[in-house]
């Protein structure tokens, strides 16, 4: 069950974990969002390229593409640093195919603020 707090507005759900184990990257509900919405909008500007001719100048152009998302989500806040490759080894081009990896540092969320107050005499 999420931690919650009552306030005037109604009930607050204070914490956003997941379900996955304790050793998943994807224990934070933030963190999924992030990744999802990389994915969908790495999908989004990959999709031109199927069916197109696979070269190196398709590659470089592919590249690009990805590397913009990066950036923009970075500008965005949604993620702090990000690294993506595309490849193709010389079978992978015969089959038709290209490797995408990444490597995705989230914007991690904030999840506690501690307050240190101190009293002074007058």
């Amino acid at each position: 069950m999420h931690p919650t707090i009552s306030r005037e507005r109604g009930i607050t759900i204070v914490d956003g974990p997941t379900a996955a184990t304790e050793d998943s990257d994807y224990q934070r509900l933030s963190t999924v969002r992030i990744v999802t919405e990389y994915t969908n909008r790495i999908r989004t500007v990959l999709t031109p390229y199927i069916g197109r001719a696979s070269s190196g100048l398709m590659r470089t152009a592919m590249q690009t593409a990805v590397d913009q998302v990066g950036a923009e989500m970075i500008t965005e806040g949604k993620v702090q640093r990000v690294s993506a490759s595309i490849t193709a080894t010389a079978l992978q081009q015969v089959r038709g195919e290209a490797t995408l990896e990444v490597q995705l540092v989230p914007a991690f969320e904030l999840r506690k603020i501690y307050i240190t107050l101190a009293l002074a005499a007058v």
